[in-house]
């Protein structure tokens, strides 16, 4: 028999973005990721909101998921004009706010739309450039629970992250002054 997969998923029932991203956001003390510093290991937070061809998920540093979730909701509340890249280390933030557009998606295809005319169905940002830096796209009907869920993960990010200084601050034999005979 050829190497070939077969799909067992009931094709009627279609995950929305917002079912998509619950199950698949994550946060890691240490994932492989550019940063500021170059290729290190980072806290990291992954998330994806789109299966299928053409998408993937997006990967952040975790300290700089508060400040994307809030550059999403206010392009969400406002406008969604796309800037031009400028080659050198931006934020997810940064990233994004640069990248945020309205889009067309041709359901039959889940491609942009041909279409200079189609109304936008879809707002769509990358939190990383380059080569396969994949967008995120979330339908225009779903983008104010999409948006509302990330809301509500950005603190347990920063808890995770204080988590993480105050174990290393400890590993590091770091005292806050109690009990120094000093």
């Amino acid at each position: 028999m050829a190497n070939k997969t077969l799909n067992l998923a009931d094709a009627t029932e279609r995950m929305t973005c917002l079912q998509i991203l619950r199950n698949n956001i994550e946060f890691f003390p240490e994932g492989e990721i550019d940063g500021p510093n170059g290729k290190a290991k980072y806290p990291v937070v992954s998330f994806t909101i789109n299966k299928g061809k053409g998408s993937g998920a997006q990967k952040l540093l975790a300290d700089e998921f508060g400040p994307l979730v809030a550059v999403l909701r206010e392009k969400l509340d406002n406008n969604f004009e796309e800037v031009e890249a400028t080659g050198e280390y931006r934020t997810a933030a940064q990233i994004a706010e640069d990248t945020v557009c309205l889009v067309s998606i041709d359901p039959e295809t889940g491609n942009p739309s041909d279409d200079e005319n189609a109304e936008p169905t879809h707002f769509q940002f990358r939190v990383r450039e380059g080569r396969g830096a994949k967008p995120a796209r979330i339908p225009l009907a779903e983008a104010e629970d999409i948006i509302a869920y990330l809301e509500s993960r950005v603190e347990r990010v920063g808890a995770a992250l204080a988590q993480m200084a105050e174990d290393a601050d400890a590993d590091n034999g770091e005292d806050d002054g109690e009990g120094s005979d000093e």
